[in-house]
């Protein structure tokens, strides 16, 4: 090894002793919980680790996509981070990862889970848990009327009027679907209320893959004025439970509104923002917080569905379509307190998901008024996509 390669070794060795590793206690944490203040806790660990024991409202970031990811869950630097693991180790060697990348308030839960529970303090199982114990709130909050699988199935063969639509991805609606549903992503349910709401005596049927996007999806309509929509109780799952058949690989294809079906929906918006005081931004009031984003956390959700995301979106926009925004809040908002803006076109789509995540308790939801024709009717800049936007999971523009 030449001298120039020593002493450069030297320097990060060096570098990496003044590393010093910050330790939060399982109290400490829960403090954090319970507080306004805002901080992120990230569980590190695989996800098949995190889904089977978490801590809830943590974040699941495995080791191996830190550097990819960290930056859009925690935009701003100096949030206090909590590292969660095992206890085997992770946390500490990611917490050296963050501080070479300018993380500067990162500290890693003592002991991991297993020092958590020795605290007597719950754990939880499953995936996007938050959002599916929403699900289960607002079904009982919003007495949102279910069907069973069989009794849909008997429907189905009886070969009568029925309207099944579903609610999930266009990419799960391609694996697997209920026979004669219609690809209808949740976040789409608003422009076409109208269009529904004409036909009150065929049975309207909401589905998933399981129950939550059924529960939001019906009870988006009821709230809009569509009382006759139903939740498949168990969505897919329940069929594939009683032993029923699903058609496998059948194109999404989703369908367009009528134009009066969607002047409809932002009538409807409208309402809907002031009987529930749900606040908007103009483009220039976001303008102006994306420019404070450096020091306090902005996370700007694109609800459209990912084709309009990647034909041009706002910089710094995550495509999350409307039903996933509520479904996979987890996976977007790792700081609660943070401010979340949605957008879409123009304001029915960005309404109906503030809504949502506005009951779902996070403090700080705003959409943007007049969506993205009101931002580029402002001169401001937008930009096309090259990440592999998909309506599924999140994903940042670039």
């Amino acid at each position: 090894m030449g001298r120039g390669s020593l002493r450069a070794s030297l320097r990060a060795a060096k570098h990496r002793s003044r590393i010093m590793t910050q330790y939060i206690s399982p109290e400490t944490l829960k403090a954090w919980r319970e507080g306004t203040a805002p901080y992120a806790a990230i569980d590190v660990r695989e996800p098949m680790e995190f889904n089977k024991e978490q801590i809830y409202r943590t974040t699941n970031l495995p080791r191996g996509w830190l550097e990819f990811r960290i930056e859009v869950l925690v935009p701003v630097k100096d949030t206090p981070l909590a590292l969660v693991d095992g206890g085997e180790g992770r946390a500490e060697r990611c917490a050296e990862t963050l501080a070479h990348h300018g993380y500067s308030r990162t500290a890693v839960l003592q002991g991991g889970i297993p020092a958590w529970k020795e605290a007597g303090l719950p754990t939880v199982s499953g995936t996007n848990v938050p959002s599916k114990e929403f699900g289960e709130e607002i079904l009982h909050e919003d007495r949102i009327p279910e069907i069973e699988a069989q009794e849909l199935n008997a429907l189905i063969e009886g070969g009568g009027p029925l309207r099944i639509f579903d609610s999930r991805t266009e990419a799960e609606y391609e694996r697997f679907s209920i026979p004669t549903g219609v690809s209808l992503p949740g976040g789409e349910l608003i422009l076409h209320a109208w269009d529904m709401d004409q036909d009150k005596s065929s049975p309207l049927i909401i589905n998933c893959a399981g129950r939550t996007r059924s529960i939001i999806g019906a009870g988006a309509l009821h709230r809009l004025g569509v009382t006759n929509a139903r939740a498949l109780r168990n969505g897919g799952m329940g069929f594939i439970l009683a032993g029923l058949s699903l058609d496998h690989g059948k194109k999404s294809e989703i369908p367009q509104p009528s134009g009066r079906s969607r002047a409809h929906g932002e009538k409807l918006a409208a309402r809907l923002a002031e009987e529930e005081e749900i606040p908007s931004l103009s483009p220039d009031e976001l303008r102006a917080l994306q420019e404070k984003s450096g020091s306090e956390t902005l996370y700007l959700l694109d609800v459209r569905l990912a084709p309009e995301f990647r034909k041009g979106h706002i910089p710094g926009a995550i495509s999350i379509p409307g039903g996933q925004a509520v479904q996979r809040t987890d996976e977007v908002a790792a700081v609660r307190a943070g401010t979340i803006v949605t957008y879409c076109d123009a304001n029915a789509r960005a309404t109906m998901a503030a809504y949502w995540l506005r009951r779902m308790g996070l403090p700080n939801v705003y959409f943007l008024r007049g969506g993205i024709a009101a931002w580029d009717a402002a001169g401001l800049s937008s930009e096309t996509s090259s990440a592999p936007a998909d309506g599924e999971s999140p994903s940042a523009g670039g």
